[in-house]
């Protein structure tokens, strides 16, 4: 009787490892997944049109730096501070700016009343989301667009200012504007152009924390980093891709995590199975 006894602890003991062990893996399994998943489904593009005509127009097939440089600063310009912030530069020629796929109540923007100036962009970036005390008007655009209005306000500060801009902020509530197509990396596409053609520049000279930054479409700038993009009438998309350390820090412990649940797990199952092993 007492040897029955024995027998059935020995079982419960037995059962209670290899339980214990099935968890671990299956923990160690989740983990897995969740760092090497890759997402295959669509993004939406992100569409920005600026409502405006600037003066100056370039022949791409005969461009010249100081045109180019010229651009940098007299052209409208969207700057990610970060994967859900975006700072939008309009110049004294914009009367409005319309995001497509965008509602006007998954989004708050803010404009800051001072102008900016030429390389004052991450400033910019920094100042234009906090401003909660100068929130700038949005309403419905098309089916799910939202039209953004420049506040007088911001027209006053910038008009007659050479090479100054202006700044409006936006947050997006609903989720951040970069997909994820894998645990580490980051991608966004852009369309952005004025209504009546002329140009525009994407920067994404804010963001930080990125690595492997990698542009598809658009033109470099001279003189204006790895960071930056000037679009076209013809050439008016860019998709941009890049590795968020933090996410690659991440997934690095979640590797040594892994490791040592399967080693924990192993030792548990080899304790389950031990009286076996005896015998």
């Amino acid at each position: 009787m007492a040897s029955e006894r024995r027998e059935g602890v020995a079982w419960k003991s037995r059962l209670s490892w290899g339980g214990f062990a099935l968890l671990v893996a299956l923990l160690a399994l989740w983990l897995t997944l969740l760092i090497t998943h890759v997402d295959h489904g669509a993004h939406a593009n992100l569409a920005i049109v600026f409502d405006e005509q600037h003066p100056l127009r370039v022949d791409l097939t005969r461009v010249k730096i100081g045109v180019l440089e010229r651009a940098r600063f007299a052209v409208p310009a969207v700057i990610f501070a970060d994967v859900r912030r975006s700072v939008l530069l309009v110049t004294p020629s914009t009367s409005a700016v319309t995001i497509a796929n965008v509602r006007p109540a998954s989004m708050a923007c803010n404009f800051v009343a001072r102008p900016v100036r030429g390389t004052a962009l991450e400033a910019a970036a920094e100042e234009a989301p906090s401003g909660a005390e100068r929130p700038v008007a949005l309403a419905p655009a098309g089916d799910s667009g939202t039209s953004i209005a420049v506040p007088p306000a911001l027209h006053a500060a910038i008009a007659g200012v050479p090479g100054a801009r202006g700044a409006i902020g936006c947050t997006l509530a609903g989720g951040p504007v970069a997909a994820s197509p894998t645990f580490t990396e980051r991608s966004i596409t852009l369309h952005v152009r004025n209504l009546r053609g002329g140009y525009a520049i994407v920067d994404v000279s804010a963001l930080e924390g990125i690595d492997n930054l990698r542009f598809s479409g658009g033109v470099t700038m001279p003189f204006a980093g790895d960071r930056t993009r000037l679009l076209d009438p013809t050439d008016d998309i860019v998709s941009i891709e890049w590795v968020d350390v933090a996410a690659a820090e991440r997934r690095d412990v979640i590797l040594v995590t892994i490791g040592a649940l399967a080693a924990i797990a192993a030792a548990m199952a080899i304790e389950a199975i031990r009286p076996f092993v005896e015998r």
